[in-house]
């Protein structure tokens, strides 16, 4: 009777145009474009992911529509229903922690005021469905985040406005510490990153201009931590007074698909954030279908998600 009953249920969804898995599938999303890479970041439910398109050269592609794209499925040519850009959207969120050294050195540098001004241009970005978080030194007093005492302090808003005040504050005189704990406040962006939902886009944007020297855990803690947590970007920029990139933050980013850039000057830091500003938002959401008996359907969210470059 059980045997009969699930067989009845499964003929009603059939007939209704629901399809189910068999094991996991690899769709494929392509651009009809030479050199073009997509990279699907995210399926964001059955049937819409989040894609990124960059040229032969790394940069991304705009204006891209409809007609540019296709989708794949073990064969089956699916059909794109419609693309947005991610700066259009309003029902996908994106998760961003800001990770900030207000160490006194950058008082010394004089870069208070470019820094501020590049972290205003990446509030810009900040949509009222996004979730940002600030994390900054604070050595007078400790907080308890994913079972550590950590010397930081933390802000989250969906508010520019309020979120620009935050980091205006902490780069204050009394907002300024004499010591740099760059570990700890990335242990407690990565802890605020874990806190946020996988299933949408999470970025953690750090910014250093000096090594850590007064962390009480190590580096090997921060990329443990990292290495436990999926499907998030690390941007680094590094002001630092070297001339390479740091190899600690350098390791951070692109072991976690992200980027690194080099401040050589407080000149760079604006055009820098508006850089890092632009990777979170080059993107496409893509909705697709793909045919089955008489009907269309959305492919399952349980999927192997290939880099596609058209050639």
């Amino acid at each position: 009777m059980l045997i009969k009953q699930m067989c009845l249920v499964l003929i009603a969804l059939l007939l209704n145009g629901v399809a189910f898995a068999a094991g996991e599938s690899a769709v494929k999303i392509s651009v009809a474009k030479s050199g073009a890479t997509v990279m699907i970041d995210h399926v964001i439910k059955d049937g819409k992911a989040l894609v990124s398109v960059v040229d032969a050269k790394k940069k991304p592609m705009l204006g891209l529509t409809v007609r540019d794209f296709s989708v794949t499925q073990s064969g089956r040519k699916g059909k794109v229903t419609s693309i947005q850009l991610f700066s259009e959207n309003q029902d996908v969120p994106r998760h961003i922690v800001l990770v900030l050294d207000n160490s006194y050195s950058m008082y010394e540098r004089k870069a208070i005021k470019a820094l501020l001004a590049g972290v205003g241009e990446l509030l810009k970005t900040v949509r009222p469905i996004d979730d940002v978080q600030i994390v900054v030194f604070d050595n007078k007093n400790t907080v308890k985040m994913g079972g550590r005492d950590l010397h930081v302090q933390t802000f989250g808003s969906n508010q520019p406005d309020d979120l620009q005040a935050f980091a205006d504050k902490a780069y204050t005189t009394e907002g300024l510490t004499g010591g740099t704990a760059l570990y700890e406040a990335l242990l407690a962006g990565l802890d605020l990153i874990k806190k946020m939902p996988a299933a949408e886009p999470r970025f953690m944007v750090v910014f250093s201009d000096g090594e850590d020297l007064n962390s009480i855990f190590k580096r090997d803690d921060v990329f443990m931590a990292a290495k436990g947590l999926d499907r998030f970007k690390v941007y680094a920029i590094d002001y630092m007074g070297r001339t390479a990139t740091d190899k600690f933050l350098t390791r951070l980013a692109v072991d976690n698909k992200g980027q690194i850039w080099k401040a050589r000057s407080e000149a760079n830091l604006v055009p820098i954030f508006q850089s890092v500003a632009s990777k979170m938002q080059h993107y496409y959401i893509v909705n697709y279908l793909f045919p089955t008996t008489g009907a269309l359907t959305v492919a399952p969210a349980n999927l192997t998600i290939d880099e596609v470059t058209t050639t």
